[in-house]
This record gives C-alpha cells, sequence and structure tokens, in this order.
C-alpha cells in the first residue's frame, strides 16, 4: 500500500471515529453570576434551572439560583459563607450549606415562599447536603470529631447516618429525582 493510500486510509478512519464526538458537542451556555469573579455551577434541574455559589470581589461566597435567565443570590441569614449546591428536579426546593458564626449547617431554600430551613445534626457536627429529589429526600456529608458519614434524611425528618465497610467515608451526592417519600 502506498504512503498516499495509507493517510488517506487513516484519515477516513480518524473521521469516522470522530463524528459521534462532534455530534455529541451539544450546546453550552455560560453560566457567570454578573460581577463575580468565579462562578461554580453545582446544580440542575428539568426546566433548566441552575444553582451554585460565586466569589464576590471581596472573595465571599454567595449562593445563586439561575431560573429564567435572572440570577437570584441566596445568602443565608446572618451567614458568612453560603453555598448552594443542589436542586429538586422541579426547581422548588435548592439545598446547600453556610458557614456562620454560630457554626456550619446545612440548608433548605423553598423557592416559592423564599424560606431558609436550617438542617443541622449533633453539637459539633458540620452537615453539608448535595442533592435533594422532589419527594424531599436530602443527601450529603457530616463531619465530625468521631468520623465522616454520608447523610440521608427526609427534609423534615432525621438524620440517617450512612457508613460503608472497611471504614471508607461515603459521600453522598446525588439521587434520583422521586426516589422514597
Amino acid at each position: 500500500m502506498t504512503t498516499t493510500r495509507k493517510a488517506l486510509l487513516l484519515s477516513a478512519i480518524f473521521l469516522v471515529a470522530t463524528a459521534p464526538l462532534a455530534l455529541a458537542q451539544g450546546t453550552y451556555t455560560q453560566i457567570d453570576v454578573p460581577g463575580s469573579v468565579a462562578t461554580f455551577a453545582q446544580g440542575i434541574d428539568s426546566a433548566g434551572d441552575v444553582s451554585g455559589y460565586y466569589f464576590d470581589a471581596d472573595n465571599v461566597y454567595h449562593g445563586f439560583l439561575l431560573s429564567g435567565g435572572t440570577y437570584i443570590t441566596l445568602d443565608y441569614p446572618g451567614a458568612a459563607v453560603t453555598a448552594a449546591t443542589g436542586i429538586s428536579d422541579s426547581g422548588g426546593e435548592v439545598v446547600g450549606y453556610q458557614y456562620s458564626v454560630s457554626g456550619e449547617t446545612g440548608f433548605t431554600y423553598d423557592t416559592q415562599t423564599q424560606v431558609f430551613t436550617e438542617i443541622s445534626y449533633l453539637a459539633g457536627a458540620d452537615i453539608y447536603p448535595f442533592a435533594v429529589n422532589d419527594a424531599g429526600r436530602v443527601v450529603g456529608y457530616i463531619s465530625q470529631a468521631s468520623g465522616s458519614y454520608g447523610f440521608e434524611m427526609a427534609v423534615s425528618g432525621p438524620v440517617v447516618e450512612l457508613t460503608s465497610p472497611g471504614g471508607a467515608t461515603p459521600t453522598c451526592t446525588g439521587l434520583p429525582p422521586r426516589a422514597r417519600a
């Protein structure tokens, strides 16, 4: 086989192999909270609403919700830092965590009533919710002096520690949209 034919054959193989990649490019939307230094998208619902957090020019974290093309800042009352880390598929509930003088706790934020509800655990435990589903289940990570655990809970229920065999530390970062009420 001549060098020209080899080159043509290799080019054809390359084009066939990379065509699916080109087709999978999709559409990308830049998410950049106005006035932020850095923006971090953390969750998205089926309508395309996005939750996350951003740093301002003073290096302060603020949570945000991007809904209908509008950025809404989510600052937990009295917190020095707020990070929104997940949103339910219907967009009705956002979860995240906050740091304040009184400690680190998780929260839920009801997008309809615009009310924050604290998620806390035992005294001295830091809790970081990462995801919430439409059934009101929340999952995340707990850190305390005795160890670290994944957790699962109902928005209005008790926290259930999730551990794994062999001492590994589980971190729960997602769950099905309607799993367990």
